[in-house]
């Protein structure tokens, strides 16, 4: 709990009575009345039991070091296919850097669970030409053609299990935010990412710098105008296209630096 200050472990009840049907029915009635609540469980011990996976909450097993192949006979062959990580602690490691090794993947397989709550009611903006998930605009740049038939349905039911909103926003919408934008406020952003940058290169320049500080304002103030988290834009197309003049490559590199993009 003090490694993981985001997270707030609930519940604590004792599964250790395998063999007690009726304790552990009445375990899985409370976390089914607290499912809603939930963003994922915790176990520790091998627990192997559907009912745990047809709560349909990410599960994370803690395990003892056990005899050889107790994984691939126990937990991966049961929950095969399922939404169940497995973290092995040991009680007899011999140094501290491989317990703490342990206890480390343990944690960040709780990130991953935090970082999916963090997901949930989140609103990405997708800023491309269609409105189509998955409709590319072919110029000799992309890789992934043709597209499954299915593949918008999938991809469309895949957003709504982790519970993220796309908002698409034309590149149009872009470049009319990118002319409001004022001349000082680009150049505010250009002289910091000159200053930050260990070189600027022959291949580069200053009004090039400074085109990008203006997309980066316009993409921030789309951001806040949809109340987005997050922001993924179509870059390489469009710009071979003529459609927009400059890449998102520095406005990505910014964003990234905020965790936005």
């Amino acid at each position: 709990q003090e490694s993981c200050k985001d997270a707030n472990f609930i519940g604590f009840d004792e599964l250790s009575g395998i063999m007690d049907v009726k304790g552990a029915a009445k375990i899985y009635q409370n976390i089914k009345k607290l499912k809603d609540t939930l963003d994922g469980i915790l176990i520790f011990g091998g627990y192997l039991d559907n009912s745990l996976t047809s709560l349909e909450l990410p599960i994370i097993m803690v395990r003892a070091l056990l005899g050889t192949g107790d994984w691939d006979k126990g937990i991966l062959n049961f929950y095969r296919n399922k939404k169940v990580l497995s973290v092995c602690l040991s009680d007899v490691d011999k140094s501290l850097s491989f317990s703490s090794s342990r206890f480390n993947d343990l944690l960040e397989k709780i990130k991953l669970i935090i970082a999916l709550k963090k997901i949930k009611n989140s609103k990405l903006l997708c800023i491309q030409e269609s409105d189509i998930l998955g409709s590319y605009d072919i110029s000799g740049m992309d890789f992934h053609i043709p597209l499954p038939d299915d593949y918008n349905g999938v991809y469309l039911k895949r957003l709504k299990e982790i519970g993220l909103i796309i908002e698409h926003i034309s590149l149009t919408d872009l470049n009319r935010e990118i002319q409001k934008i004022k001349e000082n406020e680009a150049e505010e952003i250009t002289n910091i990412w000159i200053k930050e940058a260990e070189e600027v290169t022959k291949e580069t320049n200053r009004e090039e710098i400074l085109k990008s500080a203006k997309m980066y304002l316009g993409v921030r103030n789309l951001m806040e105008k949809y109340n987005a988290n997050g922001i993924t834009i179509r870059s390489l197309v469009p710009w071979v296209k003529g459609i927009i003049n400059v890449t998102p490559c520095l406005v990505n590199t910014e964003l990234n630096k905020q965790l936005k993009v």
